[in-house]
């Protein structure tokens, strides 16, 4: 495995000048790209429109223009204009997808597209992020996702030594097999700068801005499946589904009740006025504060069902596919009986098992993320498919959200061409026995380098003094600071110097 940074495409003061403009850092690990923004909901997608301008436009093309609207002018512009018809999306959005357009054009990125014989314009992006809306209204049959998720905690994980009692969820993404959605999976980390938001990361592909999979620093997670009945009373205001579900998770208190938790989601979907049939499962779990639940929801109603409401399934587990089971009952899935077969079989559950019993009774060939949280750790697995395997075939990247919400840069001022003058990097990176680390530190004062772990623990202090300003180098041999040789796996690397913190990635193989 290689961990490239994009970002850092240049160590000269012209390109840290230019970069320091761009609310956004980009790293790659093998073939997942993670994308950190910070700001704005303008200054969020400026950034992800600058430093992803060709991936969004291969993703608009050879997605939503081929296969959404078979690359037919004609049909294409009859989705717009349905969408300006019926659509009425949250200024805070448009703003993030004008800034995404703003991004692409400055990164020298050309926006002409042959197919529509014009630029790529604020209102395509807006039209392509109500893809699981717009299902219904394309020529031929609907958007057929598959997608299945599992939640399990209680008396379900409590014989597990590492749950405990403790809620763990396992989503698949199961989507159209397309190459360019197969090329650029995305984990997009935002890092608001409005005071009623909060930090959230969503498992996404470029140009997407919704809430496909999501979870928040608040330990709060939920994931979005297509439902069974798509009933339409109501064309008016329209939203698109997953810029609702990102509305409630994002905002601090969106119901304004003084409290954030699952009820902000829950109400957020429910005034939102969707097209398509959806199904919402949804996971939060902090030391004072556990819910579990999956949100059905269609253009006529929205309804929480709870884990003994109409879900057959034995002990504390809930389980999602694309069946409805409160709005419209009795409907026959296979991938749902399987996984209730299965739990039957042993209602128990360790993170592995619940990865396990999801692929092996609702694995499908087009299968391109397979995502699993512990919401009281962090603890994140993210797997992408290949064109030949399905995602969950796959093996996953670790990840914490822990470490992943920790701010790339100052807070008080993101913009600042001082921030990006703190530099840090690692090689060989995947290591074994030895690595290096070299940065460098904008002034003389106080420093520290500290390595953690996935819990964010600290596993070594290499650096804790006053040190001048340059560059700078200290070789970590897999020790801890009693002495001990530690385990393989993902370790991240924290500096700090002159007020300012960076922090990497690396992996130790043995």
């Amino acid at each position: 495995m290689k961990l490239r940074y994009i970002f850092a495409l240049s160590l000269t003061l012209l390109a840290w000048t230019i970069c320091a403009q761009v609310n956004g850092e980009l790293s790659q690990l093998n073939d997942k790209l993670i994308l950190k923004v910070w700001g704005t909901h303008y200054e969020r997608g400026y950034a992800q429109g600058y430093l992803l301008a060709d991936e969004i436009l291969e993703v608009f093309q050879d997605y939503y223009y081929t296969m959404m609207a078979f690359s037919d002018p004609g049909h294409y512009n009859t989705l717009w204009s349905y969408y300006q018809e019926h659509f009425v999306t949250d200024p805070r959005y448009v703003a993030e997808l004008n800034g995404m357009i703003a991004g692409m054009a400055a990164s020298g990125t050309s926006l002409f597209h042959n197919g529509l014989g014009r630029d790529l314009s604020v209102e395509d992006l807006e039209l392509a992020n109500a893809v699981v809306d717009m299902s219904q209204v394309r020529e031929g049959s609907p958007l057929e996702l598959g997608c299945a998720s599992l939640a399990s905690w209680g008396v379900s994980t409590q014989q597990d030594s590492l749950l405990a009692g403790a809620g763990v969820v396992t989503r698949l993404l199961d989507w159209s097999q397309n190459s360019a959605l197969i090329a650029h999976p995305l984990l997009i980390v935002h890092y608001p700068s409005e005071a009623d938001e909060i930090r959230w990361a969503a498992f996404s592909y470029p140009g997407m801005i919704g809430a496909l999979t999501a979870v928040t620093q608040n330990h709060s997670y939920a994931s979005l499946n297509m439902g069974n009945d798509n009933s339409v009373n109501d064309l008016t205001g329209l939203n698109p589904i997953l810029l609702s579900i990102r509305s409630g998770l994002e905002r601090a208190d969106w119901n304004s009740d003084g409290t954030y938790d699952s009820d902000d989601l829950f109400d957020a979907v429910t005034a939102s006025n969707s097209l398509s049939g959806t199904i919402i499962q949804n996971l939060a779990e902090t030391p004072d504060y556990f819910h579990s639940s999956v949100i059905e929801t269609n253009n006529v109603t929205t309804i929480r069902r709870l884990y003994n409401q109409n879900g057959n399934l034995p002990g504390n587990h809930i389980a999602a596919t694309n069946s409805f089971r409160v709005i419209t009952s009795g409907t026959c899935c296979t991938r749902y009986y399987n996984i209730q077969d299965s739990l039957y079989t042993n209602p128990n559950i360790t993170a592995k098992r619940q990865w396990n019993v999801i692929s092996g009774a609702a694995g499908m060939e087009n299968n391109l993320m397979a995502i699993q949280f512990i919401p009281s750790t962090g603890y994140i697995l993210w797997s992408t498919a290949t064109l030949a395997s399905p995602a969950y075939s796959l093996p996953g990247l670790v990840l914490n959200t822990d470490a992943l919400f920790v701010h790339p840069v100052a807070v008080s001022d993101p913009t600042s061409p001082e921030v990006y003058s703190l530099i840090l990097t690692n090689y060989p990176n995947p290591f074994n026995p030895s690595t290096t680390i070299s940065y460098s530190v904008p002034k003389g004062g106080m420093t520290t380098l500290r390595i953690y772990n996935l819990k964010g623990q600290i596993v070594r202090t290499l650096v804790n003094a006053e040190l001048a300003a340059g560059a700078h180098d200290v070789t970590w041999n897999g020790i801890d600071d009693q002495g001990r040789t530690v385990s393989s796996g993902l370790y991240f690397y924290r500096l700090t110097s002159s007020g300012k913190t960076l922090t990497r990635k690396m992996v130790l193989t043995k």
